[in-house]
């Protein structure tokens, strides 16, 4: 019993650190980089490699309990 619910847990403070990860880093960088240089085009900040990598931190943030967890519950009944 406690072990499922650490299990669980754990999957969801991974994925909320994750979550909240990816969208510092994609608040981050938008908000330097257009500080920085304002005559910059919108779509050259929003398109880039690290705004790309925020968004997957974040989708994999949001789905990555429930993958885990169906994962972790696949391998018990294999047992």
């Amino acid at each position: 019993m406690w072990e499922k619910i650490r299990n669980a847990a754990v999957a969801h403070i991974i994925g909320f650190a994750l979550l909240g990860g990816g969208w510092l880093l994609a608040v981050n960088y938008v908000g330097f980089t257009m500080r920085m240089n304002p005559t910059m085009a919108a779509n050259e900040v929003i398109y880039s490699g690290t705004s790309i990598v925020a968004l997957v931190m974040i989708l994999l943030g949001a789905y990555f309990p429930e993958i885990w967890l169906t994962i972790m519950n696949r391998r018990k009944q294999g047992e």
